[in-house]
């Protein structure tokens, strides 16, 4: 399975927050990951759109602590 696809990417993003405990930290990598393609860059085959959806549908419930070049941490505050 290529996980950088982002239905992937949402799926396992959104199945580990259940898991997650209140409190705890979830790493994304790869957050600004490109596919290099013959044409060019696609949005749409980089994890980045995915995990800003999970982050916004998340917001009430997360933080944000930092944002490395590549990876994005975020602790859930809340079920």
């Amino acid at each position: 399975m290529d996980l950088t696809k982002p239905p992937d990417v949402i799926l396992d993003a959104v199945s580990s927050f259940k898991l997650l405990r209140t409190g705890k930290v979830m790493v994304f990598d790869d957050y600004l990951w490109n596919e290099s393609l013959p044409y060019g860059v696609h949005p749409i085959r980089s994890p980045k759109i995915a995990i800003d959806a999970f982050t916004n549908i998340y917001s009430k419930k997360i933080s944000i602590l930092r944002l490395p070049l590549h990876q994005l941490y975020v602790q859930k505050n809340s079920d």
